[in-house]
């Protein structure tokens, strides 16, 4: 009788490490951004409004994207970590105005400077497992729209830098997002 006591304690406890183990595995699968909004150009300071959008997907118009933040002269940092399956993914970013990404601390595409609404792509080869995406913005005037997609294009066996032709392949560092690139007058594609 002791021996059955035993074993069914020990039955229910693996139950209830096995369900507690499935409870924190789905809650750390966050499926959002974290997204920060600087009343300024530059992403700098104390930021004015943090959340957690489901999609980097705006059109705000001639509006701000929300209370307490600019409807112009403002900028925003979105940045979500993911597992990623090895292979070549393209990026797509639509803007108007100064955009970029960041894969794991790589410029893998930037037009970060002031232009009208233009989409533009950028490749990057992953070798598989955790990725962290960052995409940044700033609106100087007039309209504001930022889209951002991720689509895996084929097998890749490692990471691998592939610049567009006259691009320089230029890590950013993890202490300095912004770079120095506010004032950037190269218009090329970085790749990773």
């Amino acid at each position: 009788m002791h021996r059955s006591l035993i074993r069914v304690a020990m039955l229910v406890l693996a139950i209830v490490l096995v369900t507690s183990m499935s409870v924190l595995v789905a809650s750390s699968a966050d499926d959002t951004w974290q997204a920060t909004y600087y009343n300024n150009t530059t992403l700098s300071g104390d930021p004015v409004l943090s959340n957690s959008p489901e999609a980097v997907d705006f059109n705000w118009s001639t509006n701000a994207p929300a209370d307490g933040v600019n409807p112009d002269n403002f900028s925003a940092r979105y940045v979500k970590t993911m597992n990623l399956a090895a292979g070549r993914y393209r990026l797509t970013l639509t803007s108007d105005d100064g955009s970029r990404v960041f894969v794991n601390n790589r410029l893998v595409a930037n037009q970060w400077w002031d232009h009208d609404i233009r989409t533009a792509t950028g490749e990057y080869s992953h070798g598989g497992g955790e990725a962290t995406v960052r995409v940044e913005y700033y609106e100087k005037l007039d309209k504001a729209v930022l889209s951002f997609k991720m689509e895996r294009i084929g097998d890749a066996t490692q990471a691998t830098a592939t610049p567009q032709p006259g691009a320089t392949n230029t890590p950013a560092p993890a202490s300095n997002p912004v770079n120095g690139l506010n004032s950037c007058s190269n218009r090329s594609w970085f790749g990773n």
